[in-house]
């Protein structure tokens, strides 16, 4: 080669090393960016050599150093959210307003005063008015709960709809990339744009990258379905969650159907799983247990005594909202037109007979009652009035009881018994989680034992062993069995399914297929339905002996509730409700110190990339100097190769 293609050849050389290097500086805050350098390469001669050649210009990476990064900051992402939501609710449940065990302590204090003095009627106020302050205590609790689940629902459609925008982009990434690849050289800055989107999308959800040739980058989420492939992918889409209706779930829409994503799925989504699925739903089943039990103890021990009018048991005798079916109070409603003044009330006897569309209508004739049931016009019990006196009617599950004289009932009086099945917690528990063709079954849970209720859900399942529908019954927090059997083809009547921890379930009618999945949550909404439904001091029933309603037997054994261990059999009301406190702070102390953790992690990876793949100024301005020198230089070998031949042309 001749001195003038020598010196041509190191003069674009340098030129190239300076248009690199003035790259890097222009670009040293942009985000994402890789430091580039120019590969060179001696023109070997035969004896002498040619000069150098210009080879490609590469990006300075190393995809373990990336790969890395990406898997950090998944899970710093993941602690970092659950962390803003977990810290947020230890502080609302530790805040003074918040406090339930604030308002338990009023409520005793005013019980523990109405001891002193029973027949005071500001003292049964008081403790009218404080277990209406306590419920809405609960209420504002439950509802900030739900708020933070509605705001986490809201987050969670953000960062999908973030997912899909960058799967969309690195689908288009690569297509670009395969279409620039050329002999001269990598598109870079494509490349550098395509790692910064996947960068993005890892501190979204948890990603794995394949290298697919042709430029072509893969992506898949952790759990191996494809998220890109080549220039096509697939988008997520927020869905219920197929295992618990309540909680937000992702699916993948491949365009043909969506595909159910189960597990947390890490990064900023994974965060917010954790934080909907292992303290949200904890917390609001604790504050339900307390409710619930709170609800039913209460109620149980007025129950036993008598109030100023000397009457004991009566519907009135229940001053919270029943925690399985409508307030007692509800149950018998006399019609406008009645001459009498009767007094019913309405209790379950058998759970396995109630059918839904409870209402039955009571007419008074010729000194005869009759109860029709109203949706098939069917009687379902009859007698003599005077009989009423000795004799409860019982029907469909139910025993009507009268509290007063028989007298008192008149001819043509009426009374609608309403004992509705739709609404009420007992029907309200259960939610259907997979369903099949043909699903119609409808089953009750309720609570028999309130001292023995966990905070946990639980999972009924319907599998076919050899040909035969079979239920299972899994309590969530643990993965316990607590029920089994073969699905009931006799309902109705109604049949006892399990018995459990506290609680029955009963299928009431229709019938359990293969394949069908149900979630029960017992104590979900106790926080909700906690109320108080009698306001009336007088029928508060504190006295424990007949004919003497200045005693205080039932008002001390009201007072020593507050610290019977009721809360599993372990804890007090106000430890059950301290306990959800104490789980909250730990898990949030934890998920801080792995957040700080995951981290330091990644700022030391970050550090190891930036060292490696960074633009460094010194190192760039080095460069530029040494490639202004060579390109002088280069360009005095071709000066030095003019004056070479003009000398040979004077010559000639």
């Amino acid at each position: 080669m001749s001195l003038l293609e020598i010196g041509k050849s190191g003069i674009l050389a340098s030129q190239r090393m300076m248009e690199t290097s003035s790259h890097n500086v222009t670009n040293v805050n942009t985000p994402g960016f890789t430091r580039q350098d120019v590969q060179l390469y001696n023109s070997p001669g035969v004896v002498v050599g040619d000069g150098v050649t210009t080879g490609n210009v590469r990006r300075i990476n190393n995809e373990f150093l990336t790969a890395q990064i990406r898997e950090n900051l998944t899970v710093y992402n993941q602690k970092a959210t659950a962390a803003g939501y977990m810290s947020s609710l230890d502080s609302y449940l530790g805040n003074e307003s918040s406090v339930l065990t604030t308002g338990l302590e009023r409520f005793f204090s005013a019980v523990n005063a109405a001891t002193v003095d029973p027949l005071s009627s500001v003292a049964r106020q008081n403790i009218i008015s404080e277990a209406g302050s306590l419920s809405q205590q609960f209420h504002a609790v439950y509802e900030q709960l739900e708020g933070q689940a509605s705001l986490l629902d809201n987050q969670m459609e953000a960062a999908v709809e973030q997912v899909n925008s960058l799967v969309v982009s690195i689908a288009g990434y690569n297509e670009s990339i395969r279409a620039s690849q050329n002999s001269i050289g990598e598109p870079n800055d494509l490349l550098d744009l395509r790692e910064r989107a996947l960068e993005e999308l890892s501190g979204l959800i948890g990603i794995t990258v394949l290298d697919q040739g042709d430029g072509m980058a893969g992506v898949y989420l952790n759990s191996g379905h494809p998220l890109v492939l080549e220039s096509q992918y697939n988008s997520l889409t927020v869905i219920d969650d197929p295992l618990d209706p309540n909680v937000v779930g992702l699916g993948l829409d491949n365009t043909f159907s969506v595909v159910p994503l189960t597990g947390n799925v890490s990064g900023t989504i994974g965060g917010l799983q954790e934080f909907q699925t292992g303290v949200l739903s904890t917390a609001l089943n604790e504050i339900g247990r307390v409710a619930t039990v709170f609800s039913d103890q209460v109620n149980n021990i007025l129950s036993a005594g008598f109030d100023l009018g000397d009457r004991q048991g009566w519907p009135s005798s229940q001053m919270m909202a029943d925690i399985n079916w409508q307030s007692a109070m509800d149950r018998v409603v006399p019609a406008d037109g009645n001459t009498g003044s009767a007094e019913f009330g309405v209790s379950v006897t058998s759970q396995t007979s109630i059918i839904a569309g409870g209402e039955y209508v009571m007419t008074v004739t010729g000194g005869n009652y009759d109860i029709v049931r109203s949706i098939d016009s069917v009687s379902v019990a009859s007698g003599t009035v005077a009989s009423l006196s000795s004799t409860n009617p019982s029907f469909d599950g139910l025993e009507m009881a009268l509290f007063t004289d028989p007298a008192n009932i008149q001819n043509g009086d009426v009374y609608t018994v309403e004992f509705p099945l739709s609404g009420i917690p007992a029907a309200e528990r259960i939610r259907v989680a997979s369903s099949v063709a043909g699903s119609d079954a409808f089953m009750l849970l309720s609570v028999q034992d309130s001292q023995q209720l966990t905070a946990s859900d639980y999972e009924l399942r319907v599998l076919d062993n050899g040909g035969t529908p079979e239920y299972r019954i899994t309590r969530k927090s643990d993965g316990q069995q607590v029920g089994s059997g073969t699905v009931p083809t006799t309902a109705p009547p109604g049949a006892i399914l399990a018995d459990f921890d506290g609680l029955q379930l009963t299928i009431n009618g229709g019938t359990l297929n293969t394949g069908e999945i149900y979630l029960l949550q017992p104590t979900r909404q106790g926080g909700d339905e906690i109320d108080v439904v009698n306001d009336n001091p007088a029928q508060l029933a504190l006295a424990g002996i007949t004919s003497t309603p200045g005693d205080n037997t039932i008002a001390r054994n009201l007072a020593d509730l507050q610290a019977s261990d009721v809360i599993g059999g372990e804890f007090s009301l106000s430890e059950g409700y301290s306990q959800l406190v104490g789980r909250v702070a730990v898990m949030t102390f934890q998920t801080n110190t792995a957040m700080e953790t995951t981290n330091s992690m990644l700022l030391k990876a970050q550090e190891e990339r930036n060292n490696y793949s960074g633009v460094n100024l010194d190192e760039e301005a080095m460069t530029l100097i040494r490639a202004e020198q060579a390109y002088a230089a280069s360009a005095q070998v071709v000066a030095s190769a003019q004056r070479v031949f003009d000398t040979l042309i004077g010559l000639l």
